[in-house]
């Protein structure tokens, strides 16, 4: 014998799916993305910064937070010259009208709504950045993502809840963070660059840049009696139970406070000091990526102490110099004293014709002496092959120490 269903029934069926799907598809809206205008052209790799709060009670709140910590990224990004980064104003005027989003929301679909973010800020790249709490630490999750190709960089540190409480805590964090994903994703930022230098200077003859006149008399540069040290391979937490969440299982963490310790140990190695490449105007980006990498395989090798580049930059601003402007060895050489180091690496980046020239040396700072030097070359818009090969040209920088 067949039941018959009362209208009751039916009526209560209809009002519990109705009432499932109205709770289920906002969450499946798509988040609206309005495009801006393109910001006028520029060789700088192009990012935006997205910060995330995990769930609890943090100390700065999660609106000071999302707004201080694209502004630090900023900050210490701008001062390598390689990148521009899309301002908060324009980040919120793309996603205008959308509710709070959380990682999981970013990183969906392969990162789909980050890259839909990207293209509508014109950016080349995204910075996904997302802090948690979990047993009386920070882990600190940061994704690099390639806005046209979708290749992905990831680094995530841990440190504890205890030492780093402020907004500007944080800018030691990203700074270990983007070191490790620099040296992943270097390559790929340097085709990018590369694809952004003007077309016209890939194809016509270029003529190295005309040195300018000797810089005149500046004051002693300040010394600093123990700069900071770019350390050797990062330490990572050990995979005990417990030790960092379950997401997370799997995945390298770093350890900050013993990165940060390490670095500001004193050290008995030969201090070097590694100057970015001089080059013009146009290759300035890819020849900052160049100086970049450079460091990174100096810092491999073991054989010195490198400065930090900010240390760096801060003196040449102290006396009124930057570093596309130290073409006089005399001049780089004091310097160097000033930041305490030994020696120094300096060299420049250049295209004749169809060929790009790598060439650098390192300098003796007491006696002024080249004690080793070295050089690279490949086609023009190939320099992703100088990559290749800059691991043995710091070797032989490097050779006899």
């Amino acid at each position: 014998m067949a039941l018959k269903r009362s209208p009751a029934f039916g009526n209560w069926v209809f009002y519990l799916i109705m009432t499932f799907l109205l709770g289920v598809l906002p969450g499946c809206a798509e988040v609206q993305v309005r495009p801006l205008p393109p910001p006028p052209p520029s060789p700088k790799i192009r990012v935006f910064v997205q910060a995330i709060t995990g769930p609890g009670r943090w100390k700065n709140p999660e609106e000071e937070f999302n707004k201080g910590f694209p502004r630090l990224v900023q900050n210490v990004l701008r001062q390598t010259g390689i990148y521009e980064v899309a301002s908060i104003e324009d980040s919120k005027s793309v996603l205008a009208g959308s509710g709070p989003l959380t990682r999981w929301d970013w990183a969906k679909k392969d990162w789909e709504l980050a890259r839909r973010v990207g293209r509508g800020l014109h950016a080349d790249y995204a910075i996904i950045a997302s802090r948690t709490k979990h047993k009386g630490y920070i882990f600190w999750d940061m994704t690099f993502l390639n806005v046209a190709n979708g290749k992905q960089y990831r680094s995530v540190s841990r440190a504890p809840m205890t030492s780093y409480l402020e907004v500007e805590d944080y800018a030691k964090m990203f700074r270990v963070n983007f070191r490790k994903i620099y040296r992943e994703a270097k390559r790929d930022m340097l085709a990018t660059a590369i694809q952004k230098s003007p077309a016209a200077l890939l194809m016509t003859p270029v003529q190295p840049a005309p040195r300018p006149a000797p810089p005149a008399p500046a004051p002693p540069p300040r010394q600093i009696s123990r700069p900071a040290v770019q350390g050797e391979p990062l330490p990572v937490v050990s995979k005990e139970m417990g030790e960092v969440p379950e997401d997370l299982e799997g995945v390298t963490v770093l350890d900050l406070e013993k990165i940060l310790t390490a670095e500001s140990k004193t050290d008995s190695r030969k201090r070097l000091a590694v100057y970015d490449l001089e080059t013009i105007e146009p290759l300035r980006v890819v020849g900052l990526i160049l100086s970049e990498a450079l460091r990174e395989e100096l810092i491999r090798l073991g054989h010195f102490a490198l400065v930090n580049r900010e240390n760096l930059v801060q003196v040449l601003k102290e006396i009124g110099l930057q570093m596309t402007g130290l073409v006089d060895e005399r001049q780089a050489v004091k310097v160097g004293k000033g930041l305490a180091a030994s020696q120094i690496v300096m060299g420049r980046y250049n295209a004749f014709g169809k060929t790009a020239i790598l060439q650098a040396k390192r300098v003796d700072v007491e006696s002024q002496e080249t004690l080793a030097m070295g050089s690279l070359k490949c086609s023009q818009g190939k320099e992703d092959e100088l990559l290749a090969q800059i691991a043995e040209l710091a070797r032989k920088l490097a050779g006899g120490n």
